[in-house]
């Protein structure tokens, strides 16, 4: 997998390189993700990346054009901000999920309280 472009390049935070499952579960989750099959699940101890795995698929995703905007759900305001914030540096795209986002990021609870707006 190749990191973020030149135009990402200042905001890359220096990260190990992906570990080979990683690799291979973006791969696997490239080859088999399509209209008729649109769920993946990667399954992985806490710290163990899945989240830096989840913003690169997330990033080959958008440039091939399969999808155009996420949403990110957590259990908690600390781990939510940090996957935002993973998945913008990596997209290079705002997650802010205000007007011109390409995404966004809840609490499981403030999700229940949006959906009743």
């Amino acid at each position: 997998m190749k990191r973020p472009g030149h135009k990402a390049d200042h905001h890359w935070p220096d990260l190990p390189p992906l570990r080979p499952w990683q690799s291979a579960c973006i791969r696997h989750a490239l080859d088999t993700l399509s209209p008729s099959h649109p769920h993946f699940l990667c399954q992985a101890t806490p710290g163990a990346g899945k989240m830096l795995m989840a913003a690169m698929l997330t990033r080959e995703l958008m440039e091939r054009g399969d999808i155009s905007y996420v949403l990110y759900l957590g259990p908690t305001t600390a781990v939510v901000e940090r996957a935002a914030k993973t998945l913008a540096t990596i997209t290079g795209r705002e997650m802010h999920g205000r007007l011109g986002a390409h995404g966004a990021a809840f609490t499981y609870h403030a999700l229940r309280h949006r959906l009743e707006e």
